[in-house]
């Protein structure tokens, strides 16, 4: 075992990657076929039926934003690819006329990912949160949006605080 992993921090990677490879591998046609909100929401319902992965990954980020850390680098690109996958699929998913045109795949993929990654540590922290009906309404909410015009903001927070 000291021979292939010589290191705490490669069998976590390790374990981590083969765990996640082997969860999401399924899941990915989802995405092809039926568009990145669809795909997060798989990867939602399997996260309700077995938690444990959620919570290694959502353990995760502190190391990830570790700079010094050893893992930081790989993490921070597993996050990265994670994020241009979601891109690339909401361009797909615009193409495909399942999105709209007036949403902008990078800003939909932070936003997307947001609502996804935030849900999920809030349902771990609040015991009978209904995640799948919180990701349902907040998506609703968020492709709302996205058949809209952005519009930027019209306040100026710097004078709001003087």
């Amino acid at each position: 075992m000291t021979n292939a992993f010589p290191t705490w921090d490669s069998l976590l990677v390790a374990t981590l990657d083969r765990w996640n490879g082997q969860r999401i591998r399924p899941i990915f046609p989802v995405a092809e076929h039926h568009g990145a909100v669809v795909f997060l929401r798989t990867i939602v319902q399997a996260n309700i039926a077995d938690p444990a992965l959620m919570r290694a990954l959502s353990a995760c980020v502190n190391i990830a934003a570790t700079p010094s850390h050893p893992l930081a680098s790989h993490l921070q690109r597993a996050w990265r690819d994670f994020h241009a996958f979601v891109m690339h699929q909401l361009a797909t998913d615009i193409e495909a006329g399942r999105e709209p045109d007036t949403m902008q795949p990078a800003r939909g993929a932070e936003q997307l990912i947001a609502l996804y990654e935030g849900l999920q540590l809030q349902s771990m922290v609040r015991p009978g949160m209904d995640l799948l009906d919180a990701f349902d309404r907040a998506v609703t909410r968020l492709r709302d949006g996205w058949a809209n015009t952005y519009t930027p903001p019209v306040w100026n927070l710097d004078d709001d605080l003087q």
